[in-house]
Protein backbone atom coordinates (compact mmCIF):
# COMPACT_ATOMS: atom_id res chain seq x y z
CA UNK A 1 0.00 0.00 0.00
CA UNK A 2 1.43 3.42 -0.70
CA UNK A 3 1.66 6.31 1.05
CA UNK A 4 -0.04 8.39 -1.99
CA UNK A 5 -2.87 6.10 -1.77
CA UNK A 6 -3.63 5.94 2.10
CA UNK A 7 -2.78 9.89 1.66
CA UNK A 8 -5.32 10.07 -0.62
CA UNK A 9 -8.10 8.29 1.23
CA UNK A 10 -7.39 10.27 4.07
CA UNK A 11 -7.60 13.46 3.14
CA UNK A 12 -10.74 12.79 1.07
CA UNK A 13 -12.76 12.17 4.58
CA UNK A 14 -11.10 14.92 6.17
CA UNK A 15 -8.86 12.15 8.97
CA UNK A 16 -5.28 13.37 7.33
CA UNK A 17 -4.46 14.93 10.42
CA UNK A 18 -5.25 12.26 12.95
CA UNK A 19 -2.92 9.14 13.56
CA UNK A 20 -2.89 6.61 11.95
CA UNK A 21 -2.96 2.31 13.31
CA UNK A 22 -1.23 -0.13 11.31
CA UNK A 23 -1.96 -3.33 11.53
CA UNK A 24 -0.31 -6.67 11.18
CA UNK A 25 -0.70 -10.42 10.39
CA UNK A 26 -1.81 -12.60 12.91
CA UNK A 27 1.47 -14.54 13.63
CA UNK A 28 3.15 -11.18 13.77
CA UNK A 29 4.81 -11.93 10.44
CA UNK A 30 4.25 -8.63 7.87
CA UNK A 31 4.19 -9.49 5.04
CA UNK A 32 4.43 -6.35 3.69
CA UNK A 33 6.94 -4.80 5.56
CA UNK A 34 8.07 -2.80 2.61
CA UNK A 35 4.62 -1.10 2.49
CA UNK A 36 4.75 -0.61 6.19
CA UNK A 37 8.09 1.22 5.97
CA UNK A 38 7.07 3.52 3.27
CA UNK A 39 4.03 4.63 5.53
CA UNK A 40 6.10 4.77 8.41
CA UNK A 41 8.69 6.78 6.82
CA UNK A 42 6.40 9.08 5.15
CA UNK A 43 6.70 12.52 7.50
CA UNK A 44 2.41 12.95 6.71
CA UNK A 45 1.25 10.18 7.93
CA UNK A 46 1.28 9.94 11.75
CA UNK A 47 1.50 6.42 12.61
CA UNK A 48 1.05 4.98 16.19
CA UNK A 49 3.86 4.77 18.74
CA UNK A 50 2.89 1.43 20.45
CA UNK A 51 1.74 -1.95 18.95
CA UNK A 52 -1.98 -1.94 19.32
CA UNK A 53 -3.51 -2.22 15.60
CA UNK A 54 -4.06 -6.25 15.68
CA UNK A 55 -6.67 -4.78 18.11
CA UNK A 56 -9.91 -6.31 15.44
CA UNK A 57 -12.27 -3.89 17.16
CA UNK A 58 -9.97 -0.94 16.80
CA UNK A 59 -10.01 -1.72 13.24
CA UNK A 60 -13.72 -2.21 13.10
CA UNK A 61 -14.66 1.17 15.18
CA UNK A 62 -11.85 3.11 13.35
CA UNK A 63 -13.30 6.43 12.39
CA UNK A 64 -11.81 5.43 8.72
CA UNK A 65 -10.54 1.58 7.63
CA UNK A 66 -7.82 1.04 4.69
CA UNK A 67 -7.66 -2.40 3.95
CA UNK A 68 -5.93 -4.86 1.18
CA UNK A 69 -9.00 -6.38 -0.89
CA UNK A 70 -6.53 -9.46 -1.16
CA UNK A 71 -6.28 -10.01 2.65
CA UNK A 72 -9.32 -12.03 4.49
CA UNK A 73 -8.62 -10.17 7.86
CA UNK A 74 -9.32 -6.94 5.46
CA UNK A 75 -12.69 -8.16 3.99
CA UNK A 76 -13.48 -9.67 7.61
CA UNK A 77 -13.10 -6.07 9.09
CA UNK A 78 -15.19 -4.65 5.96
CA UNK A 79 -18.24 -6.75 6.52
CA UNK A 80 -18.11 -5.96 10.18
CA UNK A 81 -17.92 -2.32 9.41
CA UNK A 82 -21.03 -2.01 6.84
CA UNK A 83 -23.38 -4.63 8.98
CA UNK A 84 -22.93 -1.81 11.57
CA UNK A 85 -23.50 1.22 9.01
CA UNK A 86 -19.83 2.29 9.48
CA UNK A 87 -18.71 4.88 6.81
CA UNK A 88 -15.37 5.45 5.33
CA UNK A 89 -14.26 1.36 4.37
CA UNK A 90 -12.10 1.32 2.03
CA UNK A 91 -11.19 -2.46 0.64
CA UNK A 92 -12.34 -2.29 -2.79
CA UNK A 93 -11.28 0.78 -4.09
CA UNK A 94 -11.17 2.81 -7.43
CA UNK A 95 -9.55 5.86 -8.76
CA UNK A 96 -12.40 8.44 -9.21
CA UNK A 97 -10.63 11.73 -10.77
CA UNK A 98 -8.20 12.17 -8.36
CA UNK A 99 -9.78 10.40 -5.64
CA UNK A 100 -10.17 7.00 -4.35
CA UNK A 101 -13.48 5.74 -3.55
CA UNK A 102 -14.85 2.42 -2.16
CA UNK A 103 -16.95 0.58 -4.92
CA UNK A 104 -18.80 -1.50 -2.70
CA UNK A 105 -20.55 1.26 -0.22
CA UNK A 106 -23.61 1.45 -2.33
CA UNK A 107 -24.23 -2.36 -2.51
CA UNK A 108 -21.96 -3.67 0.40
CA UNK A 109 -23.73 -7.37 0.26
CA UNK A 110 -21.44 -8.21 -3.11
CA UNK A 111 -18.74 -9.16 0.46
CA UNK A 112 -20.97 -11.68 1.08
CA UNK A 113 -21.54 -13.30 -2.02
CA UNK A 114 -19.32 -16.13 -2.98
CA UNK A 115 -19.95 -15.91 -6.72
CA UNK A 116 -19.19 -12.48 -6.56
CA UNK A 117 -15.78 -12.33 -4.73
CA UNK A 118 -14.53 -15.43 -5.95
CA UNK A 119 -11.18 -16.37 -4.78
CA UNK A 120 -11.44 -13.30 -2.44
CA UNK A 121 -14.60 -14.75 -0.35
CA UNK A 122 -12.23 -16.69 1.84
Amino acid sequence: MKPEYVKAILTSVNLSDKQVFLGKAHDNSDPNRDEVKRLVNDASIQTQDKDVANDLFMAVLADCFIGYPSSHYSLMVARMRYALGMENTFVLTKKDGDSWVSYVDDDHLVLHDPKKMGLWFG
